[in-house]
C-alpha cells in the first residue's frame, strides 16, 4: 500500500501521546496498536485513537517504526503485511525493512468506559489545564497535589506550595479529578468535545479521541483562605523576571522529600530603585543588583524561583502578606508561598 510518508509520520506522532515514558509499565504500552482504520496506543493512564487508512493490522514496536517512516525522504513510502502476518515490510527510495508484528492486539484497553454525552468545552480549556498542571506535585502518595480539579465554573490545583484558580465556564457537568502529567497529552490539541463517563475523561479532536484516566478523591481542600488577602497591591518591575530567570541555573529540587519540598529559593529585596536577587545552591552561587523604576514599599522574601516566575507571568501587579504572594487577573489567582529571610 502506497502510503504519504509524512502524513503517517503526523499521525503516529499524535497516538504517541499514549506511549508510556517508562517500559514496562503496562504490557504493550510501548507499542501501536493497528486494526485497518485506527492507530491505538495506552500507557495505564491515557489512552490515544487516531484514524489512519493504513492497511495494517497488529502490534508494531513503536519506536522502530517512528524512526524508521521519519528516516526515509521520499514523499510516498510502500507500507505492507507480510502474508505470515507476523512482519510488516516498509519500502522507501534506498532501503527495505522488516519489523516485526504481533498478534492480539496490545495494550487492552477493555477496561475503559464507552463515552456518554458530549460537550463543549471552553475555548482556553487545554490552556487553562496546562497551568493548572504546572501548579500540582510530582509525588502520587501526596493524593490530590498531583491532580488538576476541573469543576463546572473552575479549574484549581494545589501543590501544598502554590495555588491556581481560573473561574470560566468548562464545559464539564461535573467534578473531575484529571492527574497533571496527563495533561500534556492535550497541549497544542484543538479539544472539540468532552466527556467525563466513569472515572475517565473522553476528548474529541480532530481525527481521533483521546482517553484520560480520572482519579477520586473524599474531599479537596477549601483554597479560599488562601486566595483571600488583604495586603495592598503592588506593581513589581518586569525587569524582575529577567534576573530571577538568570538565577534559575542553580534550582535544585529534593526530589526524595515526601512533599516535594524545593530546598533552592531566591532572596529578593527590594528597595526603591533597586532589587536584589540571590540564591545558591551545593553547585554555585548567584547574585545581581538591579536598578529598575520600583517605587513601591521595601520587601525582602524568599521564594521558589520558578514559582515566582509562574506568578509573574500572570500579573506583575501583585498583593503580598507574610507567608504568601498572591496575583490576581479578571478570571485567574495564584498564590505562591514565601518566606521572609532573616534580616
Amino acid at each position: 500500500m502506497i502510503v504519504d510518508r509524512k502524513e503517517f509520520a503526523k499521525t503516529m506522532k499524535l497516538a504517541a501521546r499514549g506511549l508510556s515514558a517508562k517500559s514496562g509499565m503496562v504490557e504493550g504500552s510501548d507499542l501501536f496498536s493497528f486494526d485497518g482504520s485506527k492507530i491505538t496506543t495506552f500507557n495505564g493512564v491515557v489512552r490515544v485513537q487516531m484514524k489512519c487508512d493504513v492497511d495494517l493490522r497488529g502490534s508494531i514496536p513503536s519506536i522502530e517504526l517512528m524512526a524508521l517512516v521519519n528516516r526515509f525522504t521520499t514523499d510516498t513510502i510502500d507500507v505492507s503485511m507480510q502474508p505470515t502476518g507476523h512482519e510488516i515490510l516498509v519500502v522507501g527510495a534506498g532501503g527495505r525493512a522488516g519489523i516485526t508484528c504481533g498478534s492480539p492486539l496490545l495494550p487492552d484497553t477493555s477496561q475503559i468506559p464507552s463515552p456518554g454525552k458530549w460537550f463543549v468545552p471552553s475555548d482556553q480549556f487545554v490552556a487553562d489545564l496546562s497551568a493548572a498542571s504546572k501548579v500540582c506535585g510530582q509525588d502520587d502518595s501526596m493524593g490530590v497535589t498531583v491532580c488538576v480539579r476541573i469543576l463546572p465554573d473552575r479549574i484549581e490545583a494545589c501543590d501544598n506550595y502554590r495555588v491556581i484558580r481560573i473561574v470560566r465556564p468548562t464545559g464539564l457537568p461535573e467534578e473531575f479529578y484529571l492527574q497533571a502529567s496527563s495533561v500534556a497529552a492535550l497541549e497544542g490539541l484543538k479539544v472539540l468535545k468532552v466527556n467525563v463517563s466513569n472515572g475517565w475523561m473522553h476528548v474529541r479532536v480532530e481525527d481521533g479521541m483521546l482517553s484520560l484516566r480520572g482519579r477520586v478523591f473524599a474531599e479537596y481542600p477549601n483554597l479560599d483562605p488562601f486566595i483571600a488577602i488583604d495586603g495592598d497591591e503592588i506593581h513589581l518591575p518586569k525587569e524582575l523576571a529577567e534576573g530571577i530567570t538568570r538565577s534559575q541555573v542553580f534550582t535544585e529540587k529534593h526530589s526524595n522529600s515526601a512533599q516535594m519540598k524545593y530546598v533552592t529559593r531566591v532572596n529578593i529585596r527590594l528597595t526603591q530603585g533597586i532589587a536584589k536577587i540571590s540564591t545558591g545552591s551545593s553547585r554555585g552561587w548567584f547574585e545581581e543588583d538591579l536598578k529598575l523604576d520600583y517605587k513601591g514599599p521595601d520587601l525582602a522574601f524568599d521564594a521558589h524561583p520558578d514559582s515566582l516566575l509562574q506568578i509573574l507571568d500572570h500579573s506583575f501587579a501583585v498583593r503580598f502578606e507574610r507567608g504568601k504572594l498572591v496575583a490576581k487577573t479578571d478570571d485567574t489567582c495564584m498564590v505562591i508561598s514565601t518566606r521572609v529571610p532573616n534580616v
